[in-house]
């Protein structure tokens, strides 16, 4: 009986616990266990009033996270809980892949290694989820930069250049180096460069990744600039010898045995071999065109050239080697009582005469050059009936006919003294004089004539006697003097003169230029002044001058520079 009575009670008891937490919790005390009731006091999501969550949505359903572009290689990512006002808001994240990336209780997701993880966010309240596909790459490759964007060195020299790959966390920094001209500057796999031979070359710098470049132009200038002059010494009494010297040391040019003298008249090197025509005396009456092949280590060789007439006078004046022989230009002369000189050039030892204008009484070939096979030759012509005694001239070797130059209003006569030709276009360099006797230096390109601006005020007996061509500008080069007859060089670019000094005990008839060349924009001229009865020969860089050896004892006729 008692039993009954105490079991009684205790179901009154539960019976008013589960009626008091419904009360006061809002549990339907028919569902669940006390368990999950009590679970939902601990979470407070029970009692009057609160609102359930019905999902959890991510900013982001998939993330790329690049290595190394921001410091901590991460990103953060916002979890919505909806609805807006529920009443808990508790999240936990998750990583499927915490060797790829990690996520922290704030949503902030860190990449560690190329791969990809799945990031899931969970409400506490109904398990609610989102997920958000995360992949972790390296760092793409932006750009890439050099040390140096231009560069000059000399021949033999190197230098190792440095690239710098954009962005620095970027995690494969392989690149490729190549040389534009590899003749001229070569470039290793380290980014080093080294100068082979006079020229300009672009070096280009190659990313792996995203192949990306950048360039530094090389120019590699001269280490030396050796000046070649030829010429001759004499040998006693009225005898003479040809030699050239090569920095100031004689080379002595043999000669026909059956000769009484010889002389060189002009210089060509190519490739290590010294080129100079000349001609060999024989008597007062009669000379011999010819020209000599000196090669280091074997001397040198003389080539006699044969007779354009059965007339035993003519002479070499100019070479050039062109791509085929030696060619060299020059004069003959008819018997006396007329003595009459013609034009006439060489292509090895076979003479070619040239075409003299109608009602030419004679001609000189003075200068010779080549453009590929093809050669031009420069001179000038008489022609005694006409107020113009001394015609310029040039000839080409297609056909042999003469162009006649076109002179300036005025000019009385006219003379060449040097040529060159670039792809077809032919430029003559000579001087002409007006009625009063003035000189004005000029040039001609094809047959039309530049008059060229008087190197300084009061300048007198201008002579321009060198020329070259290069990136669509002339390059002229002469002398002059002042009003007390001291001697001067100049220089044109185009028509803009730049003054070359020579020292200052040169006087009048003691200097000349011979040569004009210019070496990556610098310009050389070479030519030689008298001191003391030597000739001293030398070069001018950029207006620079610059010595070359020592006196020589003996007569210039002609200058070449060789750049190494």
């Amino acid at each position: 009986m008692r039993k009954k009575f105490f079991a009684k009670i205790m179901l009154c008891g539960i019976m008013f616990a589960l009626a008091f937490a419904a009360l006061f919790t809002g549990c339907d005390p028919l569902e669940g266990s006390i368990e999950s009731i009590l679970e939902k006091v601990k979470a407070g999501q029970t009692g009057a009033g609160v609102i359930p969550v019905s999902g959890v949505s991510l900013n982001k359903n998939s993330l790329v996270i690049t290595l190394g572009a921001t410091p901590e290689n991460s990103e953060t990512l916002i979890a919505v809980v909806n609805p807006e006002d529920a009443t808990n808001k508790n999240l936990s994240w998750s990583s499927d892949n915490a060797p790829v990336a990690t996520v922290d209780e704030n949503g902030k997701v860190t990449g560690f290694t190329v791969g990809a993880a799945t990031i899931t966010v969970t409400t506490a309240d109904g398990g609610k989820t989102d997920e958000c596909i995360v992949s972790v790459e390296n760092a793409s490759v932006t750009g890439v930069s050099l040390n140096k964007t231009a560069l000059t060195l000399t021949t033999g020299q190197f230098e190792t250049l440095t690239a710098t790959i954009s962005p620095p966390s970027a995690p494969n920094k392989n690149v490729s180096w190549a040389s534009s001209n590899t003749d001229v500057a070569t470039v290793d796999s380290n980014g080093k460069v080294t100068a082979i031979a006079i020229g300009i070359a672009k070096i280009t710098v190659t990313t792996e990744n995203s192949n990306k470049t950048a360039d530094c132009t090389v120019t590699v200038d001269p280490s030396s600039v050796t000046i070649y002059n030829a010429g001759y010494i004499s040998t006693g009494g009225t005898n003479y010898q040809a030699v050239y010297w090569k920095n100031g040391v004689r080379t002595t040019l043999p000669q026909d045995s059956t000769g009484t003298g010889s002389s060189a008249t002009a210089i060509y090197v190519s490739n290590n071999t010294v080129y100079t025509s000349g001609y060999n005396n024989y008597g007062i009456t009669s000379y011999r065109s010819c020209y000599w092949t000196s090669n280091i280590g074997t001397g040198s060789t003389q080539t006699l050239q044969t007779y354009p007439t059965s007339e035993r006078r003519f002479s070499s004046r100019a070479i050039v080697r062109s791509s085929i022989t030696v060619c060299t230009a020059g004069l003959y002369s008819e018997p006396s009582p007329s003595n009459a000189v013609h034009a006439v050039y060489w292509v090895d030892t076979s003479p070619v005469i040239l075409t003299e204008p109608s009602g030419a009484t004679g001609s000189n070939a003075k200068a010779i050059a080549a453009d590929g096979a093809a050669l031009y030759i420069a001179g000038q012509y008489t022609k005694s009936d006409s107020t113009i005694y001394q015609h310029g001239i040039y000839w080409s070797s297609s056909n042999n006919q003469p162009v006649l130059l076109i002179e300036p209003p005025g000019t009385v006569n006219s003379y060449t003294t040097a040529i060159t030709a670039v792809n077809g276009t032919v430029y003559t360099a000579g001087y002409c004089f007006d009625n009063n006797l003035i000189s004005s230096a000029l040039y001609w390109k094809n047959s039309s004539p530049i008059v060229l601006p008087s190197p300084a005020t009061g300048a007198a007996m201008i002579q321009l006697t060198a020329i070259t061509a290069a990136d669509n500008t002339v390059y002229t080069a002469g002398t002059y003097v002042d009003s007390t007859y001291t001697p001067y060089g100049v220089y044109w670019t185009d028509t803009t003169p730049t003054t070359l000094f020579f020292p200052s005990e040169v006087t009048f008839y003691e200097a000349e230029i011979n040569k004009i060349s210019v070496v990556n924009g610098k310009v050389y001229v070479a030519g030689y002044y008298t001191s003391g009865g030597l000739k001293y020969p030398c070069y001018w860089k950029d207006g620079v001058r610059i010595a070359v050896g020592t006196g020589i004892d003996g007569e210039i006729n002609d200058s070449f520079m060789v750049f190494e």
